[in-house]
C-alpha cells in the first residue's frame, strides 16, 4: 500500500473499480479484457502502446490473441502431480468446445 499515492482509492473488486471510474471524471483504472468489454458503454477503454509499437492498441479478442496488446497474459492449469480423475475431467471439460465458449462469455479469450 505504501507504494501508491496518498490519493489513491483502493477498491474491493472490479466492478467497484469500474463504478469509480464511470463516477469520476478524472479516474483511471486497469480491468481485465471482460469487465472493460462489458463496461464500455460506461468508461472509456484506453490503447496501451508498448515500446516497439508506432499506435496505442485497444484492447479485444484479436489483439489478445496475436500479442499485439501489450498488457495480456496467459493463465494455467496447476495440479501437484499427475491430475487426479475428477481434475484431469474439469481441465478436460475447460478445454473443450463448450468450456472455451464459457470462457469466451466470461471475457477471457479461449485458447481456440
Amino acid at each position: 500500500k505504501e507504494d501508491f499515492s496518498s490519493s489513491a482509492r483502493l477498491l474491493p473488486g472490479t466492478s467497484a473499480l469500474v463504478q469509480a471510474v464511470a463516477a469520476d471524471r478524472g479516474a483511471i483504472a486497469y480491468v481485465g479484457l471482460g469487465f472493460a468489454v462489458e463496461a464500455k458503454t460506461t468508461v472509456k477503454t484506453l490503447g496501451v502502446q508498448a515500446a516497439d509499437q508506432p499506435t496505442p492498441v485497444l484492447p479485444s479478442e484479436e489483439t489478445v490473441r496475436s500479442g499485439t496488446y501489450a498488457v495480456s497474459r496467459p493463465l494455467f492449469f496447476y495440479t501437484n502431480g499427475t491430475p487426479s480423475k475428477t481434475a484431469q475431467q474439469f481441465i478436460d471439460f475447460c478445454l473443450s468446445p463448450a468450456g472455451q465458449q464459457i470462457v469466451r462469455e466470461t471475457g477471457y479469450v479461449p485458447v481456440s
